[in-house]
């Protein structure tokens, strides 16, 4: 079972950056460099809601998305994946691309 953190910024003092100091040569929450792992890392609570993040999603995307926070922007805006699932994204890549963050509704 994937740890629940309260939110975001709770996730990433204590999993995200952990990991990346013991880690640090890793790209991703999983070490692998490339392919897919929907794997759940982890989950936290934004915007009243359960969101999991999938174990590929990049250390850049998600501490990209905390200084945002730190800095008092907004870390995320809802979208939906070309099959309709809610995910989140940073705010400047509304393309339709995950570009490195793969966060889901849970």
């Amino acid at each position: 079972m994937a740890e629940h953190y309260n939110s975001f910024s709770d996730l990433i003092q204590n999993s995200i950056l952990p990991l990346q100091r013991k880690h640090p040569d890793w790209i991703r929450l999983d070490g692998n460099v490339e392919g897919g792992n929907r794997n759940v890392f982890a989950t936290f609570r934004y915007k009243f809601k359960d969101w999991k993040i999938h174990s590929d999603t990049t250390f850049e995307a998600l501490l990209t998305a905390w200084k945002l926070e730190s800095e008092g922007e907004i870390p995320f805006v809802v979208d939906k994946t070309s099959k309709g699932t809610l995910c989140l994204r940073l705010p400047d890549t509304l393309d339709g691309e995950a570009n490195g963050l793969y966060i889901y509704l849970k």
